[in-house]
């Protein structure tokens, strides 16, 4: 069950909060939850939760995605838990003060019936809400191509979904030959993180689909996906954020999403 948790927080007003804090709150999730989970997360080579940091008008905005039930229950459960009214920056000798929780959520079935079996557009405009990097053999990759897209997709959709997997060699190739980048306004940008700037890029893309519709649908499922999974590397750790600018769906989709006010 794919689930958004944003908190709303506030912070010294002279300090900036960009999308490069989240590394710092990464800390701040490892720090409240079980040891044992921790440890589990640390193993495995996807992780089922993604989060980033935005920052307006003096507001900071920490989203934190859990990708199935046990990462919600361990990972969002201690953040709304109402007790927790501020996080440390111990690195930035920083409190953030938590003043409202909100969270979303959808379901995978909700992904396959709203958009796999529905009726969509042939392009998506996906804005770029955080830096976004791959890495193939060694290198960074700096510049997205479908087949890097939605293998990132694909892969994280099947290890987090519990009854579905996607991913077939076969499919990639199709991504790869049937769908292209056809328009973009990108800029490289440096992710810093950990003492490492990570070369990365941020903007908007617009992806075009060829072929059968059916392709169109299992392109806009997987985007879908992407905004509570991130695409690309570190989206743990504030890399890779995503949305969809929704105009350009061809009818009104549905995907038994609920949203509910968090108390605390």
């Amino acid at each position: 069950m794919p689930s958004a948790l944003t908190l709303t927080m506030t912070g010294d007003s002279d300090k900036r909060h960009g999308p490069y804090i989240a590394s710092l709150l990464q800390g701040v999730i490892m720090d409240k939850i079980d040891p044992a989970y921790a440890r589990q997360l640390h193993e495995s080579s996807i992780h089922p939760y993604s989060q980033f940091v935005e920052e307006t008008d003096g507001r900071i905005f920490w989203h934190v995605h859990a990708l199935t039930k046990e990462a919600e229950t361990e990972i969002l459960g201690p953040l709304k838990d109402p007790s927790l009214t501020e996080v440390e920056l111990l690195h930035r000798q920083e409190t953030l003060s938590i003043k409202e929780r909100h969270q979303k959520s959808t379901s995978y079935e909700g992904l396959i019936q709203g958009y796999y079996l529905g009726d969509c557009s042939r392009n998506i405009n996906l804005r770029i809400r955080t830096p976004m990097a791959f890495k193939q053999n060694g290198k960074y990759c700096i510049f997205p191509t479908p087949r890097l897209i939605f293998q990132s997709l694909m892969l994280r959709f099947d290890a987090c979904s519990p009854d579905s997997t996607i991913f077939t060699p076969e499919l990639l190739e199709e991504f790869e030959t049937l769908t292209e980048i056809a328009d973009y306004r990108l800029r490289s940008v440096r992710f810093s993180m950990e003492g490492v700037r990570i070369p990365s890029f941020i903007g908007d893309l617009r992806i075009r689909v060829h072929g059968p519709q059916q392709m169109a649908n299992t392109a806009w499922m997987l985007a879908k996906f992407g905004e509570y999974s991130g695409i690309g590397i570190k989206t743990g750790m504030g890399m890779g954020a995503v949305e969809i600018k929704e105009n350009t769906v061809r009818q009104e989709q549905r995907t038994d999403r609920k949203e509910e006010r968090v108390n605390g």
